[in-house]
């Protein structure tokens, strides 16, 4: 490989955080220039001759060949610098000219006391080390040292790092750049590189290294550099790398920045663990292997621009777990990451642990046999993930075994991210099972999605987009909800939103602005739509619906709402089989205002039916059909909607009004408008007429927002001249 005489050139992103790193640049010698040759002219046959002849600030050139300890005996490392700050230097500008080997018997390089800044090595190949404790191939202790421009491989040592190890207390971390290291083995952590108290490394390679049975089998990172800032990582690559825990990198007990990376196909498994193999058998519980990518242990750590691709763990985080620690993570990509146990991309463990993403697209990730196809944060081993916050993500086509995509806590904040389809569903042990796109259990302060997108999910039992479970405070925010279905021909049990929150909570339960098209459950094998509240469903508490638009979901009962609900300044149109309530089916104490209801229902009740007395003020209750079992459709009038004894209706209209007393038993508060055949287009005051009156209610309301109002006419929120011209082309 050829390596240029000048600085990587880094992104303008990466200079932000790495300026501090030292150029690759030869710095002009300050003292002599002492040469080496094994087979040629020059002032010395061996690198240590050279190095024990040197003093601080002397330049060693090495010309290409193959240098080794002649005694092949001795158990001394081929090179050994202790105290010295030198620039050992091939002159090749080829690695694999100048090659250092330990012959598998010995440490190849190692730097002992070094601490200055002045101190290089340029374009080695190092192979062949071996040592029985730590760094086999480039051993630094207390040494800052510029590497750049060599190759890396085939050392092994059975403790830690197999190809470097480095350890630093002092002001400056160790640096590499320009590098391959590749095929180098540990024992325990590091396979490839094991730094403790700092390191910095740039558009290096990390390739096949493996930490037998320990963490990071391309690098082990833990401890802070020595003026206490955070390692940086800059465009560098690790492939096919593995370890028990952290398969690409570990990082424990440090601080990292790393940027404009590439985890691939890097996994956290034991040895003779073979994942396509046993794709689809039981998870071996007793083999505790995570983090296939990226394994962080109490720490805190930033990564921007790098990528975790392909890669694998058996028990969590198939491509990156977290634990105990912070995680913030931006414009990047998880895809194609595999789990057997939780967390397909990420997996978070701990009550301190905090993940942030903003712009990482997480794609065709898997949880084969339990939950988080994506991202898993639910209570393991008696803790759970104390915060997730995402913005701008986009999760499509991830799937999970027997959870959803998304499964974590009550500790969720989402904006403008992008749920789409999910995966065909999984199999498992013989059996096809589809899960919500998101997941979320009790235990937490509360959660909210705002501006988010859940389209296209499809769910064996339901519900297809959100399950909240024994929560708290749960909020959505100018959400669209659109074709979330449930697939099952045997009935599914809910629809796109399924909210269970805990009755003993005080935390609001809030959903504002949103879109609901086209959700909800399947026919089942007697073509009924299946399960209750086909947009959304709740119980426990009662949910607040504003300023929300529901169209065409469908359910076997409230086929766009079910449940409590305080509903204003709503449209809702849905369609519902057998049980009632087309639009919705509500709890007793709930409440209608300001809203537009319209729905369809096979059996009765198409727009409303209600298990309790319910208070409906300002709201419109357009046609209801009514279709019975046998196909036959009957009149609207019979089918509008069932207000119990002890319901209450305030400046409400009915456009098909039925006097039927079963559906008749509410209060009668002033101000309603009953018409048997139907509303007039326009007719906002209710009289049957379009005129003044009509005229100086839109003037009273203009400007407003007041979705599903009556002088809302064309039905977009607010009141203006579109309404306006409704009327005048009414009038009379």
């Amino acid at each position: 490989m050829r390596y240029p005489d000048s600085p990587i050139q880094l992104s303008p992103a990466s200079r932000l955080c790495t300026a501090f790193l030292a150029t690759t640049t030869v710095v002009t010698a300050s003292g002599d220039v002492l040469t080496v040759d094994d087979d040629g002219p020059a002032d010395f046959a061996t690198i240590q001759e050279a190095v024990d002849a040197a003093v601080s600030g002397d330049t060693i050139e090495v010309a290409p060949g193959y240098y080794y300890n002649l005694d092949s005996m001795s158990p001394e490392p081929v090179v050994r610098i202790v105290g010295k700050q030198l620039k050992i230097i091939a002159t090749s500008w080829n690695a694999g000219d100048t090659i250092i080997s330990g012959q598998g018997m010995r440490r190849c390089v190692e730097w002992k006391d070094v601490p200055g800044i002045d101190s290089q090595f340029l374009r080695f190949t190092i192979h062949g080390g071996y040592s029985p404790d730590s760094g086999a191939g480039l051993h630094l202790d207390e040494s800052r040292v510029v590497i750049s421009g060599c190759d890396i491989h085939g050392n092994h040592t059975q403790g830690d790092g197999g190809g470097i190890f480095s350890r630093s207390t002092g002001q400056h971390a160790p640096y590499l750049s320009a590098c391959e290291i590749h095929s180098n083995s540990a024992g325990r952590h590091g396979g490839g590189l094991y730094a403790d108290g700092g390191f910095d490394m740039q558009h290096s390679k990390i390739e096949e290294c493996r930490a037998n049975v320990g963490r990071g089998g391309g690098m082990y990172l833990t401890g802070n550099a020595g003026h206490g800032g955070p390692s940086v990582l800059v465009g560098n690559t690790f492939e096919n790398c593995t370890a028990f825990i952290g398969g690409g990198l570990a990082v424990s007990s440090a601080g990292l920045q790393c940027f404009d990376g590439t985890f691939q196909s890097c996994n956290a498994a034991t040895s003779d663990f073979d994942f396509e193999g046993m794709i689809w058998a039981a998870p071996i519980d007793t083999v505790q292997c995570w983090g296939g990518g990226v394994s962080i242990l109490q720490s805190e750590v930033l990564m921007a621009g790098t990528d975790v691709l392909d890669c694998k763990a058996i028990l969590n985080g198939g491509g990156i777990d977290v634990e105990s620690s912070t995680l913030s993570f931006s414009e990047a990509s998880c895809t194609g990451n595999l789990v057997f146990g939780q967390g397909g991309a990420i997996n978070g463990i701990g009550n301190t642990t905090r993940i942030s993403l903003s712009e990482v697209e997480l794609r065709e990730n898997t949880s084969i046999q339990d939950k988080g196809g994506a991202i898993a944060g639910a209570e393991f081993m008696g803790t759970h993930i104390g915060r997730l916050e995402l913005e701008s993500c986009v999760f499509e086509n991830n799937s999970a075994g027997t959870g959803s995509v998304l499964d974590v806590p009550n500790v969720v904040q989402a904006i403008d991210c992008q749920f789409l389809r999910q995966e065909d569903p999984v199999v498992v042990w013989g059996l096809t099972v589809a899960a919500e796109h998101v997941r979320i259990t009790g235990v937490g302060t509360g959660s909210r999605f705002e501006g988010c997108l859940f389209r296209d999910a499809e769910a064996e039992i339901g519900p297809s987009s959100i399950l909240a479970e024994g929560i708290g405070g749960f909020e959505l925010v100018d959400c669209e909800f659109l074709n979330n279905l449930t697939t099952s021909d045997w009935g599914g049990d809910y629809g796109a939103v399924r909210i269970d929150a805990d009755p003993e909570s005080e935390a609001g339960l809030g959903i504002t602005g949103c879109r609901f098209e086209n959700n909800g459950g399947c026919c089942d094998n007697e073509g009924f739509f299946t399960g209750v509240g086909g947009a959304i469903s709740a119980s426990g508490r009662f949910m607040d619906i504003a300023f929300c638009e529901f169209t065409s979901n469908r359910a076997e009962a409230g086929g766009s709402i079910a449940g409590p609900a305080r509903i204003r300044n709503s449209r809702i149109h849905g369609l519902a089989s057998f049980s009632g309530g087309g639009a919705v089916n509500l709890a007793e104490g709930s409440t209608v205002t300001d809203t537009y209801l319209r729905g369809t229902c096979d059996t009765n009740y198409g727009v409303i039916d209600a298990g309790g007395p319910v208070h409906l003020e300002g709201c419109t209750i357009a046609s209801g059909q009514f279709m019975n079992l046998w196909g036959v459709h009957l009149p609207h009038e019979l089918a509008g909607y069932n207000l119990p004894e002890g319901s209450t209706v305030r400046n409400t209209h009915f456009c098909y009004y039925n006097p039927h007393p079963m559906h008749n038993e509410w209060t009668d508060l002033g101000g309603n408008v009953l018409r048997e055949d139907g509303c007039v287009d326009g007719d906002i005051d209710g009289d049957g007429s379009v005129g003044g009156g009509d005229l100086a209610m839109i003037l009273a309301a203009w400007g407003t927002d007041c979705l599903g109002c009556h002088a809302d006419l064309n039905g977009d929120g607010v009141v203006d001249g579109a309404d306006m011209a409704l009327v005048l082309a009414s009038w009379g």
